[in-house]
């Protein structure tokens, strides 16, 4: 920079140091040369002082970086500090650091580090397959850990333990082997979400699940026009009167119309696993409709597949989104019996083999039974804006005990109080 260019927030290096220029002002006397007069401040030391420059003086640019770090430990007169984003580490000299050393405690770790001993464990038994494999093999392949995750438990005193004692990354399992380290959320996330200021209904909660009744009308996560009535929200609003502050991670969706159970997994490394389960076909979701007309006698008495597949509408102005069965589109599969057959409308029981937006609506529509109160693919209910569709039932498997969840929302609208086998009463 020269002189004659400094502004207010320059900085440039001046006899070893790095300056910010704080004030300036450009005089120009009657007689005699201009100069530049200013007030500067020590970006290392905090002083500042008050210096006038020859307008054409030239002094080196410094790029300034301000990152918040957390404080790990200290290891002689070098403490070391972790980038939250990218989990690289840092170590300052205890001379750098100066007068901020008073904002650690008494027993040389600051109130972050505090928190940090307070992190959420996980506790995983190795079996057969992982037999003398690395811990960072099982770490990326199993946990689904990044490589930046690792590198951050490395470095934590406490961070990785093997039957009880802190492990290198290197170490080889063994079958039976217990694997104990923290779980590597970023509490930031947990606060992109709002808190909607409602309560949900919580219809199963443990320390890697929680499971939620979503009516209908309610969507899922935050979207354009509903940042603060969805039931991601709703989730925070509860997590929050408990006093914890969490990502959650919802495994699939549903429509907003569709009321139903939203299954969330409260780390990331649950999260994997349950999407793992939906891969291999061990998570599991049942869904109840009214459907309009008279189904033929094949679908009362066995279980029908229905492969059509699935594209967009052309959008057209003022209209929502519209999906349409198009040989164009992605392979779409819905499962379906009808469980109750009444005179004009029947109740249907459905699970699908893929997840696409409006499919179970819109396979309905297509057989000729679209579901009852569907103004967007049937004939719609006046005074009704919500289609007749509900996720009643959830199945899957606790991401380490391995134990089977079953649940069901029994809403009498659907008459699903005596579901027994495929039949109703």
């Amino acid at each position: 920079y020269m002189a004659g260019d400094f502004r207010n927030g320059t900085t440039f290096e001046m006899d070893g140091g790095v300056f910010r220029v704080v004030e300036f002002q450009h005089v120009k006397p009657g007689k005699g040369a201009a100069f530049v007069r200013t007030k500067l401040k020590n970006v290392i030391t905090g002083a500042v002082l008050e210096k006038t420059f020859n307008p054409s003086d030239k002094y080196p640019g410094a790029e300034i970086e301000k990152k918040t770090m957390q404080y790990l430990y200290n290891d002689g007169d070098l403490y070391y500090f972790m980038d939250n984003e990218t989990y690289d580490q840092m170590p300052l000299n205890k001379d750098d650091i100066g007068d901020c050393l008073k904002y650690f405690n008494e027993t040389g770790k600051s109130h972050s580090e505090n928190e940090r001993k307070r992190m959420r464990r996980i506790s995983v038994q190795i079996d057969t397959g992982w037999q003398d494999q690395t811990v960072e093999q099982y770490l990326k392949k199993e946990l689904q850990l990044t490589a930046a995750q690792i590198r951050s438990l490395k470095f934590l005193s406490d961070g990785i333990r093997k039957n009880g004692m802190v492990c290198k990354v290197i170490d080889r399992l063994q079958k039976g082997d217990w694997l104990d380290i923290p779980l590597p959320e970023k509490k930031a996330d947990a606060r992109k979400v709002e808190p909607s200021g409602v309560m949900p209904e919580i219809l199963y909660s443990d320390r890697d699940v929680i499971c939620v009744w979503k009516p209908s009308g309610r969507v899922t996560h935050p979207v354009a026009g509903h940042r603060a009535d969805n039931v991601t929200g709703d989730l925070m609003t509860y997590l929050q009167s408990q006093g914890l502050q969490e990502t959650v991670h919802s495994i699939g969706r549903l429509d907003k119309d569709t009321a139903g159970i939203l299954v969330f997994a409260r780390h990331r490394i649950a999260a994997a696993r349950l999407w793992q389960q939906r891969e291999d076909g061990r998570f599991i979701k049942e869904y109840l409709a009214w459907c309009e007309g008279v189904f033929p006698e094949e679908a009362q008495w066995q279980e029908l597949e229905l492969s059509a597949a699935l594209g967009k509408v052309p959008e057209v102005p003022g209209q929502g989104q519209r999906m349409q069965v198009t040989p164009t589109g992605s392979l779409a599969v819905t499962c379906y019996q009808v469980i109750c057959q009444e005179k004009e409308r029947a109740l249907v029981r459905l699970h699908l083999k893929t997840g696409r937006t409006h499919q179970i609506r819109v396979h309905m529509a297509y057989i000729g039974h679209p579901l009852v109160g569907d103004s967007l693919y049937g004939h719609g209910i006046p005074h009704q804006d919500a289609a007749m569709l509900c996720a009643w039932k959830v199945r899957f498997y606790q991401p380490f005990t391995k134990e089977e969840i079953v649940l069901e929302y029994r809403d009498p609208v659907y008459s699903v109080q005596k579901v027994e086998g495929d039949q109703v009463s």
